[in-house]
């Protein structure tokens, strides 16, 4: 066949891919087309375009089976993805140099050679998934009651220490909860038809925020909420924001999807570092520094004298203030759920036994969203969330409820849910055939996450 498909429903890699061992083809406009073929079914941007990779996020469309692949066609789009592997290599590796033109000049062919060349080895980064791929961006579309909802975020290269510079699969799928959770909408006021006037305003905190999706997500909904569709918070609405995390490239990165969804740093929006040990350490008064070692990759070599002093300044919340307390994916370590309790103890805004709010009910005190995957390798860590937030919920998950115990003043889980999603971690699937069409979901291994919801126990 002498052409390549041009339509993604119509591309077929072992088919419409040509060898690349007959020297007197394919043409460099042929060899263009295949790059764009196979850009398009990997779901990323084509070339010369600042496009977006979008990520349709629906919990229904999560737990349906319209996307499911059976065992054939798992079989075939294997071996379709290796051959795209195999030709992207070959033409990396052959650098094109049998390619001439009559018709142009030798400058703009040898250009033309050389971005091809470019394309086909980033996209065969992307193949080979999110731990060997550069720099990207991914636009993340939310189905929620008032529509659909999108944030976007750049996905930044990973580094041996800094895991947060991409968007893990833990943190779409709370966002997405959030969005659709009647006392988080309540919260924003998302579906009042006029905005719920506060004497101060909802103050929302995120640690180990990676890319900031889900602070960023209820932002650009309150967002929309206060400007009638437009995505941007401005100084002086009913919010504070602060997204915090720890390593210097990951903060960077925070202060980048911040700008790229409209949303302006000042008195609604900070991106601050934060260290959950000092904080645990000032409230214990002890030292963990001198006997704490890790594998979590979590500590940054550069030093502050490195960091945007910006970042450095002290948190713009008072303890005991926050409404919201997000931590999603945050526990690579046994102490790292002791020390996101003393922060949580800190900030998290305890209950009043008299005041009531604007609809004249009690006042429960902040609450913190935290989830983790169930990772097999991790089954420590999962055991000492329990240890740090011992649970109160009636859907206590492969626990007795321990009655007996005595009620103290202190954080407690109030809701355990276990939910369903996908690491999206692995190499994007290909779109082929009647897949191509459908809008991309959240992909790679199937993994299990468990929800928290922890309050003070009154």
């Amino acid at each position: 066949m002498d052409g390549v498909g041009t339509e993604g429903a119509d591309f077929l890699p072992s088919r419409d891919l040509h060898h690349l061992r007959v020297r007197s083809s394919p043409s460099l406009n042929k060899v263009e087309t295949g790059l764009e073929n196979i850009a398009r079914a990997l779901g990323v941007s084509e070339k010369g375009k600042d496009g977006e990779r979008e990520i349709i996020f629906d919990e229904k469309a999560q737990d349906g089976d319209e996307d499911e692949l059976d065992d054939e066609e798992e079989s075939g789009e294997a071996f379709e993805m290796s051959c795209v592997r195999n030709w992207l290599t070959g033409l990396v590796a052959s650098d094109l140099d049998w390619i001439n033109s009559e018709d142009q000049e030798i400058q703009e062919v040898e250009q033309r050679r050389q971005e091809a060349v470019s394309r086909a080895a980033e996209l065969l980064a992307v193949c080979a998934g999110k731990s060997a791929s550069g720099q990207s961006r991914v636009r993340y579309s939310f189905s929620t009651p008032s529509g659909i909802l999108s944030v976007r975020s750049q996905e930044a290269t990973l580094t041996d220490d800094a895991l947060g510079g991409r968007t893990w699969g833990a943190a779409p799928l709370l966002l997405q909860h959030l969005l659709n959770d009647e006392e988080t909408r309540r919260s924003l006021s998302l579906d009042s038809h006029s905005l719920e006037r506060r004497g101060c305003p909802l103050r929302i905190l995120e640690i180990g925020a990676g890319t900031g999706l889900v602070g960023l997500g209820l932002a650009v909904a309150m967002g929309q909420r206060l400007s009638e569709g437009q995505a941007c918070i401005e100084d002086g609405v009913n919010l504070r924001l602060v997204l915090t995390d720890h390593h210097p490239t990951v903060l960077s990165n925070l202060v980048a999807n911040v700008a790229l969804n409209g949303i302006k740093t000042g008195d609604a929006v900070h991106v601050r570092r934060l260290d959950w040990q000092a904080i645990y350490d000032a409230e214990a008064g002890e030292k963990t520094s001198s006997t704490y070692s890790s594998k979590a990759q979590t500590l940054p070599s550069e030093s502050e004298s490195s960091m945007d002093s910006a970042w450095l300044e002290p948190l713009p919340l008072e303890e005991g203030s926050v409404d919201i307390l997000i931590a999603a994916d945050c526990v690579y370590d046994t102490l790292h759920p002791t020390w996101i309790r003393a922060v949580a103890e800190k900030y998290l805004r305890r209950p009043s036994a008299n005041a009531t709010d604007s609809e004249g009910q009690r006042q429960n005190g902040g609450i913190m969203h935290m989830i983790s995957p169930l990772r097999s390798t991790h089954t420590a860590e999962m055991e000492a969330i329990y240890n740090a937030f011992p649970s109160r919920s009636p859907q206590a998950i492969d626990r007795p409820q321990q009655e007996e115990e005595p009620v103290e003043r202190g954080l407690v889980m109030m809701v355990e849910a276990e939910l369903k999603g996908f690491d999206d971690f692995g190499p994007p699937r290909l779109r082929l055939g009647s897949h191509a069409q459908r809008p991309r979901k959240m992909g790679g291994t199937q993994t299990m996450y468990r929800r928290f919801e922890i309050q003070w126990q009154s």
